[in-house]
């Protein structure tokens, strides 16, 4: 059983990722900051999450800025 949830949580973490990777293609800050934040949840050690989380905030600063 354990096996089968680690997959599933594996599988959606990379699910995640890539609908991340599109939200920063597209520049919805908000959108890939939310899925940065749940992927940390499932993988904490996530360095693709961490970096996209930063370049997030800092774009929506940027734009409340402006």
């Amino acid at each position: 059983m354990a096996t089968s949830v680690a997959d599933y949580l594996e599988g959606h973490k990379n699910r995640l990722l890539r609908d991340m990777r599109s939200d920063v293609r597209v520049k919805w800050w908000h959108v890939a900051q939310a899925r940065a934040k749940r992927i940390l949840e499932i993988d904490p050690d996530c360095q693709e999450a961490k970096d996209c989380l930063e370049h997030a905030e800092a774009a929506l600063a940027a734009q409340k800025k402006s």
